[in-house]
């Protein structure tokens, strides 16, 4: 189709384990052909939005820094209405006009006035045109120019430009059009703590469907209507490798891809861009949502898969793609996207097939792959096949680390390598073989340390090879007695470059388990394996003081040195040794090394037992955290630890336990904290996390915990670092009073109160808006928990945004079987206090519409396409709406969306009527037009 531009209705629905499908509806719009040439500082035709840039003449003019490498980006708002972003046109001086320097454009979504959820990137090399004149004298404006592979459809939101090529210097110039309001960001994201300027930057958006001056309105052409579109047969937006399958009017090829039969596998490359997930299609009976399938990323060995670096067996996200497919068998179109960290693999391979005793999978080929070939076969006997495989290897937003030389995200502590290309770089051995160790020291962590990065050159980076970790307390300012270590075999990863031209070095990352709680001290990292040799890469960060020490007794010959070495200590998930992040009441653990560190055995077989008091709490109590360990009466370690505890709750008389309140006894989960020691009186401390069957309601009393364990492996309650000083003890029969404090953290019920706050009308607080909306949707939403089985930072605020400009492209689907549905939405009290605004029976409310204002949002749609994706939804009380996905209770009234039958199942037709909606930016009741639903799309 010569001269059209394709764009696409977006719209994510979030599904378990992290997956989601991806609705795309293909609309076509004219691009001019032969467009007349621009001024270089003016914006194209067919502009949705511009904002041009001071002249090199003008007073005023200025120009800020967008760089990756200067880890400053600027952002600048925009509103295009309801047009696609098909390019983008900016300026800028700098060192990135060469036209060969690449730039990420990212998309975000409007949130009160600053920039809110990434809804899009791009990574382009732009066209640039030097413009004329000089900016203050001497330097020269660039104007950049970029197409979209995938337009964008966010109507209104922030746009941040800037360099993603090193070396390359990009300053985005100034405009004096827009509203004088800007953002720009430090550090490792455009929106980490983004800070608010004054400044207005140059860009225009454009869009084809803009009209221009004799074209008239831009609509009513019909190009394209009533052409047969696949719509599930495109690749999920962002794709790094894409390789769509074939259409069903060209010739089209299979290969059957099962366990114990032949293995289908294809390559790819997605350069420095991580890898998030997986989309491919097929033919076969592998139409359940339980079907499994096997998914794995191979490193690439030379031209054939290699190791597996990514191993998936499980059901991905399935949905029919296009009925009769080839009117032979039906095809599907599945996607697999990862919770886990994003893959950095630039080139390899991915194998999918049925397990075996699984469904017949044949994986349906491609016409536009890599390189027009894929494998199959069994390993290491696999024959080439003539055509590539349909398959999407989705990407994420932000670029893999450059070098593999980055600290992780999660880091509390950063002292990165040198890079193989830097002057200054050194290494020096740390190996327990050659009696040579290096001490380097840490302060002020926020939490326990669950992952340790280090670099190194030598012979020990073959995968198999023992480290081991030490962490030493402070002594005086050098290491001091040794608190605990790790005898680990990292896994292991290779550094682009060469050190000094013949060195590889490699990165190690290890799992501390249990976590290390230490926040300050000396960490010692050493080979232990013979012969296996290992050099510290040095730092570029640091604090200019570390040691050195050799032979056996290296503590005894300790030696200064001014060389920082290379290591990250990260935080990589719930700290075991804090409490709860809704904890509402918290005296955390005393961490050895705090004065306050220790137990106290509460333990029914001794008989012995401690009390501590709380005060002020705001709720009721449903979870309790608290830590403790196993003590023999010689303070020697033992265990196991007891299952069950006994928990009770005492009224508080004149300042000490009172009567009993409330008692449970709980089977808590139990976590390894950490360990305490490293001789024979090496310690475990655990948490252990209950939740009560009943919430207690004291809110102020006292609290015991005794464990229901064996003689003669007493269980010792940990002493907290914080509260007042004061607790009970109980033992031989006599009460005294203490100086310690214990561990524990309570959190609370949500209660109907709590939980309305925290959700309705996204963070308002209820009340506020009581008077708008009070008996539309009042039993839908109180209570509700956001998102019931979905996971919000997945749906909202995902790309969706576009116009399908329902009349005459689905109309045969929306407006069509009309009365079907209608006695429904008229009938007497259908609806009634439900989906109405109290008090006005002509104007009813949408179910969807939980703020009754004729607006489906984003949230809602999603919503819809959740139930469309499932395997139809029932009845729930407590969700946000009333419902939940899967089949169940279908006792209450029916959801407005499922009219065409009313089967409790969201067809295609329901789906795209709801869209049409979105898309309209609102609807309407008219059961006086005798549509099919008794709404029509617009508002009123």
């Amino acid at each position: 189709m010569e001269g059209k531009g394709r764009s696409f209705v977006m719209v994510a629905a979030a599904l378990a384990l992290g997956m989601f499908a991806m609705v795309m509806l293909p609309c076509y719009a004219e691009i001019p052909e032969g467009e007349s040439e621009v001024p270089m500082f003016a914006c194209p035709q067919h502009t949705a939005y511009g904002q041009t840039p001071y002249l090199p003449g003008d007073s005023g003019w200025c120009a800020a820094i967008s760089d990756i490498d200067s880890s400053v980006y600027r952002l600048d708002n925009f509103d295009v209405g309801s047009y696609p972003i098909e390019a983008v046109h900016w300026w800028g001086i700098g060192s990135c006009g060469d036209g060969t320097k690449s730039f990420v454009l990212m998309f975000y979504e409007n949130n009160g006035g600053s920039p809110g959820a990434l809804n899009a990137t791009y990574t382009v090399t732009p066209t640039v045109t030097v413009v004329d004149g000089l900016y203050a004298g001497t330097d020269p404006g660039y104007h950049f120019v970029a197409s979209l592979d995938t337009p964008c459809f966010l109507s209104s939101g922030w746009l941040c430009i800037y360099s993603a090529s090193d070396p390359c210097s990009f300053s985005w110039l100034c405009s004096p059009n827009g509203d004088a309001i800007g953002y720009y960001g430090a550090g490792p994201s455009p929106v980490s703590s983004p800070l608010q300027t004054d400044m207005d930057n140059a860009f225009c958006l454009i869009s084809s469907d803009v009209p221009i001056e004799g074209e008239g309105g831009g609509e009513g052409e019909e190009e394209g209507e009533g052409e047969e579109v696949n719509f599930l047969m495109t690749c999920l937006f962002p794709t790094e490798a894409g390789q769509e399958p074939f259409d069903s009017e060209s010739a089209w090829e299979t290969q059957m891809s099962e366990e114990g039969a032949a293995i289908v596998y294809d390559n790819f490359s997605v350069g420095r861009m991580p890898i998030t997930g997986v989309r491919w299609w097929g033919l076969g009976d592998c139409t359940s949502p339980n079907d499994q399938f096997v998914v794995k990323i191979h490193e690439d060995a030379g031209g054939t898969p290699g190791e597996a670096v990514f191993d998936y067996t499980g059901p991905p996200s399935r949905v029919e793609a296009t009925g009769e497919f080839f009117e032979l068998a039906e095809a599907y179109v599945y996607t697999l996207l990862f919770e886990e960290t994003p893959i950095c693999l630039p080139t390899g391979w991915v194998s999918v097939y049925s397990p075996a005793g699984g469904c017949q999978f044949e994986w349906l080929g491609s016409e536009n792959g890599m390189d027009g070939s894929s494998l199959a076969g069994l390993a290491p006997a696999l024959n080439p096949l003539p055509f590539d495989m349909a398959l999407c290897v989705v990407a994420g937003y932000e670029p893999c680390p450059d070098h593999n030389l980055e600290c992780p995200n999660e880091s509390l502590w950063l002292q990165a390598p040198f890079a193989p290309e830097d002057g200054g770089w050194c290494a020096a051995p740390s190996d327990a073989d050659m009696g040579a160790y290096h001490y380097e020291n840490f302060s002020g962590l926020s939490a326990s340390i669950q992952e340790v990065s280090w670099w190194g050159t030598g012979s020990c980076d073959t995968g198999d090879k023992t480290f081991v970790i030490e962490f030493r307390a402070d002594d005086q300012g050098q290491p001091g007695g040794l608190y605990s270590w790790y005898w680990i075999t990292p896994s292991i990863s290779p550094v682009d470059g060469l050190y000094g031209g013949t060195l590889p070095g490699a990165r190690y990352t290890a799992q501390l388990s249990p976590p290390c709680p230490y926040r300050s001290g000396w960490i010692s990292i050493y080979a232990a394996d013979d012969p296996c040799e290992f050099d510290w890469l040095c730092s570029t960060g640091g604090d200019g003081l570390s040691y050195y020490g050799a032979g056996l007794n290296p503590m005894e010959n300790l030696y200064s040195s001014d060389t920082n070495f290379a290591f990250c200590l990260a935080a990589t998930g719930e700290d075991p040794a804090a409490c709860p992040a809704e904890t509402f009441f918290s005296q955390p653990i005393a961490l050895p090394g705090d004065p306050l560190y220790g137990s106290r055995e509460s333990d029914f077989a001794r008989p012995s037992i401690n009390m501590d008091n709380f005060s002020s709490l705001n709720g009721s109590i449903h979870g309790i955290t608290w830590w403790g360990t196993g003590e023999s009466g010689s303070k020697f370690p033992c265990g196991p630890m007891p299952e069950s505890f006994w928990v009770k709750f005492y009224l508080d008389e004149q300042g000490q336990p009172g009567a009993i309140y409330d008692q449970y006894v709980v089977t808590p989960a139990v976590t390894e904290a950490f360990v305490q020691g490293i001789t024979s009186s090496t310690r475990t401390v655990y948490r252990f996390d209950a939740t009560l069957n009943i919430p207690c309601d004291l809110e102020s009393g006292w609290i015991a915990i005794q464990a229901l364990g064996q003689c003669c492996c007493f269980w010792g309650w940990s002493a907290s670092s914080s509260g007042d000083s004061l607790s009970y003890h109980y033992e031989d029969y006599q009460q005294t009073a203490e100086t310690m404090d214990f561990a524990f953290c309570f959190t609370p019920v949500e209660t109907e109160g709590q939980a309305e706050g925290m959700t309705e009308g996204e963070g308002m607080v209820e009340g506020e808006e009581e008077g708008m909306i009070e008996g539309e949707e009042e039993g839908v939403t109180e209570g509700q928990t956001e998102g019931e089985g979905l996971e919000e930072g997945l749906i909202e605020g995902e790309e969706g945004e576009g116009a399908i400009e329902g009349e005459g492209q689905e109309e045969g689907l929306i407006e069509g079987e009309e009365g079907q549905a209608e006695g429904i939405i008229e009938g007497e009290g259908q609806l009634e206090g439900e989906g109405l605004t109290e008090g006005e029976g002509e104007d009813r409310c949408y179910t969807l519409d939980q703020a009754c204002d004729h607006v489906i949002t984003l949230s809602a749609l999603l919503r819809v396409i959740q139930f469309f994706n499932s395997n139809g939804f029932h009845c729930q009380p407590g969700t946000e709406d009333g419902y939940a996905p899967g089949p169940g209770d279908v006792s209450c009234l029916i959801h407005d969306s499922d009219y065409n039958p009313q089967d409790w199942h969201i067809s295609l037709s329901e789906l795209l009527r709801v869209i049409q909606f979105f898309n309209f930016g609102g609807y309407h009741y008219c059961p006086e037009e005798g549509t099919e639903d008794g709404y029509c799309p617009g508002l009123a």
